[in-house]
């Protein structure tokens, strides 16, 4: 060992532990001097003397090698993975050749080059460093995780799933690992896999939120919306506050609109925002495919009043309103729904709604005007006038299609007056 006085080296540890304690801290930048006056005591490269650090792999016995106290690794690698959060990846690249010249046997070094190496996004000499550190280290489940992690990143699937069950199998109660076995089989195609892996995820740490937003999203994917949904909410019991996971139950739910947890999830929403959108939506779908179509609509009221520049509200309310048999106020709806959501995809429907509409109510105005002389007589002197005291709304395409039809008496009887298709 070079030789240090007993001063010198409680120095050394006195700077190595001050700069500890500002990392510790969060103090990254306030620890790095420190660490450097550690590492200025490191002899300098010399072409016949062989440098190690004492505590590693490598037994001293060598009489041409010098072992150096193990506070120099401690200050590389804390300095390294100051340098790593900072995100100066390449200045820790460098400092770890130093690493790797004085403790090459060390695991901890090579997961550290990986890392930076990773973030470098040089990834065959990460995955090289973590393959090194797994042979030095087999039995240490974070390697396999890191490698992975790396194959999964490159979507090699099969090596991912290797690793991964490796890693599982080193530490059975490793969330992260099966996270990444899960991941790795969805991306397989092996979906009840997946959500075997996921639901021991879940049974290991029930509040772990990004094992139940995994398992929500599989299940969900698989058609298992009635267990997604069942999960969800078994996690919202101890965590009723959490936005993320609120909004993947509203998502579920308004895909099975029939489930009983929905009025629960929207009266819990509603009660922490009463103008919240998504609950208020929620709840209208829920009264309506409950067959409340009454309370379906005073809902989407509320909801059109707080939101009148929303398309897809006043297309429900139009698809409701056409439901009640009020075929006016569902033609205004929708005709709403089509002027603020032109070209969009919830503006297409609203004109389709729209023409079905029109054909009906055609249908109507004919048969009517057949049954009824004032009827048409008012149809043909003022068609305008004549629809509005009947209690019919066309859109202006509809109207003008109306017009179209001659509507003497000689012409409804024997002809098909079956409106055309509208374009």
């Amino acid at each position: 060992m070079p030789k240090y006085s007993q001063e010198t080296l409680a120095t050394i540890q006195r700077d190595y532990q001050a700069g500890r304690e500002c990392a510790d801290a969060g103090q990254l930048e306030d620890a790095l001097p420190f660490f450097d006056r550690v590492l200025g005591h490191l002899p300098r490269r010399r072409r016949d003397r062989l440098y190690r650090i004492e505590g590693g792999r490598a037994v001293p016995g060598d009489p041409g090698v010098l072992w150096l106290p193990p506070v120099f690794r401690e200050a590389l690698l804390a300095k390294v993975f100051c340098l790593n959060q900072l995100g100066r990846f390449a200045d820790a690249s460098v400092l770890l050749q130093r690493a790797l010249e004085l403790d090459p046997e060390n695991p901890t070094v090579y997961t550290e080059i990986g890392f930076a190496h990773g973030e470098l996004d040089n990834l065959p000499a990460a995955r090289r460093a973590y393959a090194y550190a797994a042979e030095l280290e087999p039995q240490n489940p974070a390697h396999w995780r890191a490698l992975t992690h790396l194959a999964l990143v490159a979507e090699e699937y099969e090596e991912a799933h290797a690793f991964a069950l490796h890693a599982v199998t080193l530490d059975p109660d490793s969330v992260h690992a099966l996270h990444q076995l899960a991941f790795a089989r969805y991306r397989l195609g092996q979906m009840e896999g997946a959500i075997a892996v996921l639901e021991r995820a879940v049974e290991i740490d029930p509040d772990d939120r990004e094992s139940i937003l995994r398992l929500a999203g599989t299940l969900r994917e698989a058609g298992r919306i009635r267990l997604a949904i069942a999960r969800t909410a078994a996690y919202l019991l101890r965590h009723d506050t959490d936005p993320e996971v609120l909004g993947v139950m509203s998502d579920l739910l308004q895909q099975d609109g029939t489930a009983p947890e929905l009025f629960a999830h929207a009266e819990r929403l509603l009660a922490r925002n009463p103008r919240d959108p998504d609950a208020l939506d929620l709840l209208a779908w829920g009264y309506y495919q409950h067959g409340r179509v009454q309370e379906s609509l005073e809902v989407l009221r509320r909801l059109v009043a707080f939101e009148p520049m929303q398309a897809h509200h006043h297309f429900k309310l139009g698809l409701i309103y056409e439901t009640l048999g009020n075929l006016p106020l569902a033609m205004a709806s929708l005709l709403r729904s089509e002027a603020l959501a032109h070209g969009e995809e919830v503006g297409v429907m609203a004109r389709e709604a729209v023409q079905n509409l029109d054909q009906v109510q055609i249908e109507q105005v004919i048969a009517r005007a057949e049954a009824d002389i004032q009827f048409r007589y008012r149809l043909q002197h003022d068609p305008a006038q004549a629809m509005l005291h009947a209690g019919y709304l066309l859109s202006p395409r509809g109207f003008h299609m109306l017009q179209s039809f001659d509507l003497s008496r000689e012409r409804i009887m024997g002809v098909d007056t079956r409106p055309r298709t509208i374009h």
